[in-house]
């Protein structure tokens, strides 16, 4: 369950971040994630 709330987690500030549109979000070790990163159809919306 712990998973899941984070995966939802990640998903609300990733939604965010499109809204703003941009593909790439930091992560804490400094390094960054593309959208391809996350296997959810809904938010291939290009």
């Amino acid at each position: 369950m712990l998973a899941l709330s984070q995966a939802l987690e990640a998903i609300k500030i990733l939604w965010h971040y499109r809204q703003n549109n941009t593909n790439k979000l930091l992560k804490s070790d400094g390094t960054t994630f593309t959208w391809h990163t996350f296997k959810v159809p809904y938010l291939y919306c290009d």
